[in-house]
């Protein structure tokens, strides 16, 4: 398709072909599809004046970025925020770079308006990562309000694999019992659940073996037959991504720790470095393709945590 053909397209057409491709093609997961889709719905909101191929220049651009950095928003109950989240910016600057590049290879777009403009890789100075406290808090917090013995030890062990295994949301709700090798100690997160697309083996800490067995037990003594590893509470189906926003808020009432799942991933990479894994292997168990974004989850670690390394230093 030529340069002078895209006149007949606006740019929400081409976005609807782009998404198209990366859905059928690419295979990504409907979780990513939507956030894409979401990002350029906010994109063309606060770009009122794109409406075509053409109106892509690096001019407008930077007025889009300048508009989000500097825009008041209502967070929470009538809380004014100004300005998106460095990270916000740059996850919107990848997400649109790749549909722009794609126009620039379909001969759609002279250049990418992006690239002569350099999005900085945000500095992380918060912690994500959950303290043991907080940790001990959630567990005990599961152990003092069980709804019944099943639920019981299906919340436990649901813990003990978010915190030994570092497992995305999409990641724990898609685990099925036979991705569990008892054998070999090991749990497999298949491609397809995966936000990486890459199918990973994970070592299953023998705490976790534990209540892995556990739940299983009380399982197969209800008779349940889902293949899901992790049961509904009200039916013999897996739990949904639904359940698991009721269960993350009934914790969090519960416990008095405010928490999400994610928070648990920045746990145990922070949890390995303390541990002496090196960031090869901390990028391998996590599943990430890029070392730098296994680096941002290690943000966590402060000057203190690091003291008995320093203290292991030796001329001799």
């Amino acid at each position: 398709m030529s340069i002078a053909s895209t006149m007949k397209k606006d740019l929400k057409q081409f976005y609807e072909e782009y998404i198209g491709e990366k859905e059928y093609s690419s295979g990504l997961r409907l979780q990513t599809l939507k956030s894409y889709k979401e990002v350029f719905k906010h994109f063309t909101t606060t770009m009122y004046e794109v409406k075509t191929v053409e109106d892509l220049t690096t001019e407008m651009m930077n007025l889009f970025f300048k508009r989000i950095k500097t825009r008041t928003r209502i967070v929470g109950i009538n809380t004014p925020k100004v300005g998106l989240a460095h990270s916000t910016i740059k996850t919107y600057a990848n997400k649109l770079n790749a549909f722009f590049e794609w126009l620039v290879i379909r001969h759609n777009l002279k250049q990418n308006p992006l690239k002569t403009i350099k999005i900085p890789y945000p500095e992380y100075t918060d912690s994500r990562a959950l303290s043991k406290e907080d940790i001990q808090k959630i567990i005990t917090a599961v152990s003092l309000h069980p709804e019944n013995t099943l639920i019981f030890k299906r919340d436990t062990m649901m813990l003990y694999l978010l915190f030994y295994c570092g497992l995305r949301k999409g990641e724990l709700i898609g685990l099925r019992v036979i991705d569990v090798d008892f054998e070999k100690r090991l749990l497999t997160v298949r491609a397809d659940t995966s936000k990486s697309k890459k199918t990973r083996s994970i070592t299953i800490n023998p705490t976790l073996l534990f209540h892995i067995k556990e739940y299983i037990q009380e399982r197969n003594k209800r008779g349940l037959k889902t293949p899901s590893l992790i049961v509904s509470s009200s039916r013999d189906e897996g739990l949904t991504t639904h359940g698991v926003k009721h269960w993350v808020k009934k914790l969090i009432k519960t416990s008095g720790v405010k928490f999400h799942i994610h928070r648990f991933r920045h746990s145990f990479a922070c949890a390995l470095d303390q541990a002496g894994s090196n960031v090869s292997s901390i990028q391998k168990l996590m599943g990430h393709s890029d070392p730098k974004m296994t680096q941002s989850y290690l943000r966590s670690r402060k000057a203190e945590d690091c003291r008995d390394d320093i203290d292991r230093l030796s001329l001799m």
